[in-house]
């Protein structure tokens, strides 16, 4: 496992990475790229949403702390993430993608995102929470519009599937398939939108709720393809006169 995160955070990556071997294992994929730090204090050091529960039983005193007297280090029982309180403001999550999207339902990045926005806000307070968001600075800018995704990503993907559709290249189910796939990959990848390209996906994504892509499956109040391509079409239209 690597240890080390960037800048002044090296440190509290060692307590965790000498903690979680300590607690008797390594939680897959803990390393410094999926690290988001987090808006928790010490009376909010148990997300509310974690998918796994955390083990306190053990914690009585500071000498008692997993890692380190100067810290609070939770661990998940099944060692699937960690929660880690270094220094008054902030914590450090880290975990397996289930742990995380329990954790940071907004994904690593928007985590990220999110947690630069507080350190702007609380600077005068907590002025050395802004080198921690730069040391932990999304991965993915977040996209506006079609024309800004670039190729390569599952969001671009996503895009060639509803130009292809629009046009009647291919019909509702491959589209319905294929966009669905491109999304799962890419919110597991960390790709993010923003306005207004955001909101015409989420338009999509409920569009394709009520679209049946077995056709024996299918209601009577169920979208036609006709009726989905003009829809997504519409949708993404908005989004690109925004």
């Amino acid at each position: 496992m690597t240890a080390e995160g960037p800048g002044a955070s090296g440190r509290p990556w060692r307590q965790l990475a000498s903690a979680i071997t300590a607690s008797g294992g390594t939680p897959p994929g803990l390393t410094p790229s999926r690290l988001a730090p987090s808006r928790l204090t010490p009376s909010r050091l148990i997300p509310s949403r974690l998918t796994a529960p955390i083990t306190t039983a053990s914690i009585t005193t500071a000498s008692d702390l997993v890692g380190s007297a100067a810290g609070v280090l939770l661990v998940a029982s099944d060692l699937q993430g960690a929660v880690l309180f270094d220094r008054p403001g902030y914590a450090l999550v880290a975990g397996t993608t289930p742990f995380l999207r329990g954790a940071v339902p907004e994904g690593v990045d928007g985590g990220r995102a999110r947690f630069a926005r507080y350190a702007r806000a609380v600077a005068d307070r907590w002025p050395e929470l802004q080198s921690v968001a730069r040391d932990f600075a999304p991965r993915h800018i977040a996209w506006a519009h079609a024309r800004d995704v670039p190729d390569g990503t599952a969001t671009s993907q996503q895009v060639c599937l509803v130009r292809d559709f629009t046009a009647g290249a291919i019909g509702g189910a491959d589209f319905a398939r294929g966009w669905l796939n491109a999304r799962r990959a890419a919110q597991e990848s960390g790709e993010r939108l923003r306005e207004p390209l955001l909101s015409a996906f989420q338009q999509v994504f409920l569009l394709l709720e009520d679209y049946s892509i077995d056709p024996a499956l299918k209601d009577p109040t169920d979208l036609s393809d006709e009726q989905l391509r003009d829809a997504v079409r519409k949708s993404m239209a908005r989004s690109e006169n925004s």
